[in-house]
């Protein structure tokens, strides 16, 4: 049997806070910060591009197609958008990783432009204020 029968157990694709990075202490000290590792497909010449160092082990994409946008010209309500990861940043957040499974599956989120098609597709509204300076 071959070491890596497919391309994805060849290549992979880790989704990681900043901190996770640091050499030793990301994996040992802060494996909390090391969020998700799957196989990837794509290489530098295909649409879902990736990149990745020579190596007869397995290989972890440095590049790849992290944020994806379509845009029918026809009607500026059909506009697709992805994010590899998610909507933020934060550790343990809901939306931290949430996009990682409509990324692996090449699927999109619709968001329309016209106001009022906002309106109706997310009716859930925020109003964020700056706080009033204390005297």
């Amino acid at each position: 049997m071959e070491q890596f029968p497919t391309w994805g157990d060849k290549h992979y694709v880790a989704v990681d806070h900043p901190i996770g990075l640091i050499p030793w202490a990301g994996e040992n000290l802060f494996s909390d910060y090391q969020l998700k590792r799957f196989p990837v497909s794509g290489s530098v010449d295909t649409i879902m591009k990736t990149a990745h160092d020579f190596s007869l082990g397995p290989q972890r994409a440095f590049y790849g197609s992290n944020s994806r946008y379509i845009s029918l010209m026809h009607d500026i309500d059909e506009s697709y958008f992805l994010l590899l990861g998610g909507q933020d940043g934060w550790l343990r957040s809901s939306t931290n990783v949430d996009q990682v499974p409509m990324w692996q599956k090449g699927d999109y989120i619709r968001f329309p432009l016209r106001p009022e098609s906002i309106r109706k597709s997310f009716p859930t509204h925020f109003e964020l204020r700056p706080k009033a300076p204390s005297s």
